[in-house]
């Protein structure tokens, strides 16, 4: 099942966009509309209502749907965003954020298919990688997309999640080298998902969770260049 949300200020765009997703949707899915940022915001921090693809229009009244779709990724970690706005002077900005595609609204009916299929291989590639380990000779399996940092302590390797800690004696190098992109090591004790990161100081990543992760001097320029690249590639 592929949870779709659809944000859009214009009841005539919105009702378009519902009638074109049978032909272009070939999972099963289910639709909720919006008609605000505030309201679909508001939903994803309430946990009350999961995402795995939301139709963003841009402009939003008061609202930017660019300035939405940078704070819903720090809450959904994992969403597949796709923009869908009638004006091209937003073909640029929309890279200030991770997203998977922009369709310009009369264009529509010819990108949606392939808007939509770019997003559900992104969303089964998501469900399928996962980091295996051990720990006290039993096994773990644990989601990427739910990993938000790992810490070194001793000989004690921390892997702190959206759902709780995991532990496993596997050196930070190791797992690195068993992790997808969006990881990065950003001093030898710490990992960042880069997924999970709201901003970026001189010395520290302040991430959506609210802790705070050192940045060594030695791993500031890798830091920035990696979360710059990551920023800037369509999801």
């Amino acid at each position: 099942m592929i949870r779709i949300a659809i944000l859009e200020d214009n009841p005539v765009d919105m009702e378009l966009l519902k009638s074109l997703l049978p032909s272009a949707v070939k999972p099963e899915y289910s639709v909720r509309e919006f008609f605000s940022a505030g309201e679909f915001l508001n939903t994803v921090r309430q946990g009350t209502a999961a995402f795995d693809i939301v139709f963003m229009d841009i402009e939003l009244g008061d609202d930017s749907g660019i300035r939405t779709a940078g704070q819903v990724s720090s809450l959904c970690t994992g969403i597949q965003i796709i923009f869908i706005s009638q004006y091209l002077k937003y073909v640029s900005p929309v890279y200030e954020t991770r997203h998977t595609y922009f369709i310009h609204k009369s264009e529509l009916k010819q990108y949606l298919a392939p808007a939509v299929e770019k997003a559900v291989n992104e969303i089964k590639h998501l469900r399928e990688r996962i980091l295996d380990i051990s720990w006290n000779r039993e096994d773990f399996h644990i989601f990427e997309k739910d990993i938000v940092y790992l810490e070194r302590t001793l000989r004690t390797t921390n892997i702190y999640t959206r759902g709780g800690c995991f532990h496993t004696s596997e050196k930070l190098t190791s797992l690195l080298s068993r992790l997808g992109e969006s990881f990065v090591l950003c001093q030898r004790s710490f990992i960042v998902n880069l997924n999970f990161v709201s901003a970026f100081h001189s010395s520290h990543l302040l991430l959506s969770t609210g802790k705070d992760i050192p940045v060594s001097r030695s791993h500031l320029a890798e830091v920035r260049e990696r979360l710059d690249k990551f920023l800037a590639l369509p999801e």
